[in-house]
């Protein structure tokens, strides 16, 4: 087993010696070191441009508490609402637990702070690999959450943190927050990993956790989905795989909890990727998934995640957007950004969020399924990511994000239909209608944001313009 070499040293998961990570696993041109060769760079720039904001880091975070302080509710349910509007159907089927608190210590308490069992000890090459595509999964799922600041900034964020807090408020509330992260980056690059691991044990200011239950259905109920599933089925609507989720018959949970808005985001996003990077032990037998959880889903192990995964997740977000087809898209999306009207140009981009939040989303859960009969496939693909490799690139990964792009489509053109199924119901059943009220079209424009439905939204303010607006 001497291509495991490296790898055995460790007691839990790392990525040193991880076959997916270039330069570990006897190739050479190591990844790891030119992340923390970057870092260094950007850690002696961020010293000495921002000497005042690391000393004042404590008073920023008591600022930003002070000012949220009574209004913890109504940020936690914007919180809420933001990540429904951004994933759409995605979350369907998902009830988010998302509030400011400080419960962070108590959820994380039945996190073990080591593995029990030895890597050495463990010498099955496809638990070791099983381990390595984990260990990944995780480092991409923290490094998306700790990359969550553009979230903060997005209109979705910001326009609801203003009608809570008031501008002036809401503007030194989201400053704090944004150099808070600012921050904690730095902290992450420059303590230790048993630093850290020392900070989140003792104080720990955000956790998340997903809870997943299955339903007992009654016949009724049983008879009712099928019914539903047949006649989309006769209507020529394709089942999508989140559509067929109906089967399942189980109730999913994402709970987070955070001392600020920022970190609620972050854990938040944390929480939602956790469910797919769950579906990487489905297909194991009940003892190797015990096996790569207890290597893997430890506190010892979530330093090197802080340290790596932003680097990770970004490499795989700049890989994505190069492929030909969602370039064009976001050329389009960021198109209707520039173009829009002043008071449409929040809509534009939180479209483009969206769209982008969707399509990570899909391919995250595409890696997460790959190579169940053998994961050195999914090690594959991410080698070829991290390496940068175009030809590679183009003949591995491209095709997990064109099969991602369809779904995408496809639950668009399946949404559509949906809806205009119901509007010719509505439309055959419901009585002539009076000309609405300008609050019943507030309303109505109000509900055409929130289901992403942009073309109605528009007509409803040119109906409000042209009657109210002389």
């Amino acid at each position: 087993m001497a291509f495991y070499k490296n790898f055995s040293k460790f007691n839990e998961a790392s990525l040193k010696g991880n076959i997916g990570v270039p330069g570990e696993g006897g190739t050479t041109g190591s990844w790891l070191e030119t992340i923390n060769r970057e870092q260094k760079e950007k850690v002696r720039e961020f010293e000495r441009n921002n000497v005042n904001l690391l000393r004042n880091f404590p008073r920023l975070i008591e600022d930003s508490q002070r000012i949220q302080r009574g209004k913890e509710k109504e940020l936690s349910e914007l919180c809420e609402k933001a990540f429904y509007q951004l994933f759409g159907t995605l979350l369907d089927d998902v009830t988010l637990d998302l509030k400011i608190g400080k419960e962070a210590q108590q959820m994380m308490s039945s996190t073990p702070e080591k593995s029990k069992v030895k890597i050495e000890d463990i010498v099955d090459e496809r638990v070791l690999n099983e381990i390595m595509k984990r260990k990944i999964l995780r480092t991409i799922q923290q490094g998306k959450g700790l990359n969550s600041k553009s979230l903060l900034n997005l209109p979705l964020f910001k326009d609801g943190i203003k009608e809570i807090l008031g501008e002036r408020n809401a503007e030194v509330y989201i400053t704090n927050l944004n150099n808070v992260v600012k921050v904690m980056e730095f902290f992450d690059s420059t303590l230790s990993e048993a630093q850290i691991t020392q900070a989140i044990k003792m104080s720990a200011q955000g956790a998340c956790d997903i809870k997943i239950e299955e339903i007992k259905k009654d016949d009724e109920e049983k008879s009712k989905e099928a019914e539903q599933i047949l006649k989309d089925l006769e209507s020529g609507i394709d089942l999508t795989e989140t559509e067929s989720d109906i089967l399942s018959n189980l109730k999913v949970t994402v709970k987070a909890r955070g001392v600020d808005m920022g970190i609620l985001i972050h854990e938040s996003l944390k929480g939602i990727y956790k469910l797919v990077t769950q579906m990487s032990l489905e297909h194991l037998p009940e003892e190797i998934a015990k096996q790569v959880l207890q290597n893997t889903d430890v506190i010892s192990g979530e330093p090197q995640e802080f340290k790596y995964g932003p680097s990770m997740q970004k490499q795989f977000e700049k890989v994505i957007n190069t492929h030909p087809k969602v370039k064009n898209i976001t050329d389009n999306l960021a198109r209707n950004i520039i173009n829009a009207e002043k008071d449409e140009v929040a809509i534009a981009e939180n479209e483009m969020a969206a769209y982008q939040e969707q399509l990570f989303f899909y391919v995250f859960g595409q890696l997460a399924t790959l190579g169940k009969d053998e994961p050195k496939e999914m090690l594959t693909v991410v080698f070829a990511v991290l390496s940068d490799n175009k030809s590679d690139i183009e003949r591995l990964f491209f095709p997990i994000v064109s099969v991602c792009i369809d779904l995408i489509e496809q639950e668009f053109k399946f949404q559509q239909s949906k809806k205009q199924d119901l509007s010719k119901s509505a439309e055959v059943k419901a009585p002539a209608k009076t000309e609405l009220t300008l609050s019943e079209l507030q309303e109505e424009l109000d509900d055409a944001i929130d289901s992403e439905d942009y073309e109605k939204a528009s007509k409803i303010r040119d109906e409000i313009k042209k009657r109210f607006n002389k």
